[in-house]
């Protein structure tokens, strides 16, 4: 079943009333929801315990009620959208702050107007991860350079660092080809960085 907010597949759903019909939530949109929903109510809360107050005050009598605000409820655990998978034998290989970044440019170029970028990085850096014949220092050095574009990309046009973007893209095009396929998406990929970041 499909989530009616976000679209992503969930077994566990829960249904809630919007307005006159009804909504089927996964767990992290429906957390999201009830946040929303006790922030709105304690939003009330405050608003009639003021006026309770200056009713107080106003009247010269104590003893209006008070209401009591709803704690906040902590997401415990958000939903952390991976978009690139790691096998077991590459865990321990790869800095997962590199992939970590890459996963956010992945996430960004998604919501863009081009998100075939988002899924040709990602099908990049799934290739240099599985390579078996690619040593680890090129693996690194590919995956880290990757990280720093995608590092990049978060930066506003004056924080960024264009002399090392320029030496990262040739350093990627040079060795690319070590990685069987990879040069075909990297052609794609590199405009894209290209025309973004400088």
């Amino acid at each position: 079943m499909k989530c009616s907010a976000c679209g992503h597949e969930a077994e566990l759903m829960w249904v809630v009333e919007v307005g006159k019909g009804r909504a089927a939530l996964c767990l992290d949109c429906q957390s999201k929801y009830q946040q929303i929903q006790v922030t709105k109510h304690n939003m009330l809360v405050d608003e009639m315990n003021y006026l309770a107050e200056e009713i107080d005050f106003v009247s010269g009598f104590p003893g209006s009620p008070r209401y009591r605000r709803v704690p906040s409820i902590t997401q415990i655990n958000p939903r952390n959208e991976s978009h690139i998978t790691v096998n077991a034998d590459q865990i321990g290989i790869v800095n997962s702050g590199s992939i970590g970044e890459i996963n956010s440019a992945i996430t960004l170029t998604k919501q863009s107007n081009n998100p075939q970028i988002g899924d040709d990085l990602r099908s990049l850096t799934e290739l240099i991860l599985s390579d078996k014949d690619v040593t680890n220092e090129i693996r690194d050095s590919l995956i880290e350079s990757l990280a720093f574009l995608a590092e990049q990309l978060k930066q506003d046009n004056q924080s960024r660092k264009r002399s090392m973007i320029s030496t990262v893209l040739v350093n990627i095009t040079s060795s690319i080809g070590a990685v069987t396929g990879a040069l075909g998406i990297w052609e794609k990929v590199k405009p894209f960085f290209e025309s973004c970041l400088k």
